[in-house]
């Protein structure tokens, strides 16, 4: 395995295929917890020979296959924090009904209050839970979030298309109706 930084923001790793061939194909299954303990081993080895902190950063990793090797490219930015607004929409997509539920019963302990709606919808095999607060409570809730799903600022206009195009399973008060 052969570590370089490409810039401040990037990382290389190259790995050669026999290196990988150590691996069964579940292994290296992009959903598999094996994988994703390896890949989480590449990057905090990567990290550490680059001297780059990867707490609260967002990273993105593209894999490119070679003629002998294999290239993961990691692009490290950090972690957008919410604008102060009034109110602000956030949209935390789940990949499945257990992490929803986890969720919702750990603001269930915590208590939710300051979340000004909450709706549930459901498009294909993903569930969103669009919520509207002040940015600031909004940001409290974050690390929770994260933990279960994928979080994403959104404008008013994707709320809209969110609520045209998926289907609405619990309307501006989910979170209630959960806790």
């Amino acid at each position: 395995m052969y570590i370089e930084q490409l810039d401040k923001q990037r990382l290389l790793i190259t790995l050669a295929k026999d290196e990988l061939s150590l691996f069964t194909k579940n292994d290296l299954d992009a959903d598999s917890d094996t994988s994703q303990k390896l890949f989480a081993g590449f990057l905090s080895l990567a990290a550490v020979k680059a001297g780059i902190s990867l707490l609260n950063k967002r990273l993105t990793v593209e894999l490119l296959p070679g003629i002998d090797s294999f290239f993961l490219i990691i692009t490290i930015t950090p972690q957008r924090k919410l604008s102060a607004g009034r109110l602000s929409h956030l949209c935390v997509s789940f990949q499945s009904a257990c992490d929803l539920i986890g969720c919702a019963e750990r603001l269930k302990l915590l208590k939710s209050p300051g979340i000004v709606t909450s709706s549930l919808y459901r498009h294909e095999h993903t569930y969103y839970l669009v919520l509207t607060a002040s940015a600031q409570r909004l940001q409290t809730f974050l690390p929770l979030f994260t933990e279960y799903g994928r979080v994403k600022q959104i404008s008013k206009r994707q709320m809209m298309r969110i609520d045209e195009f998926a289907d609405n399973i619990m309307r501006y008060d989910a979170l209630d109706q959960f806790c």
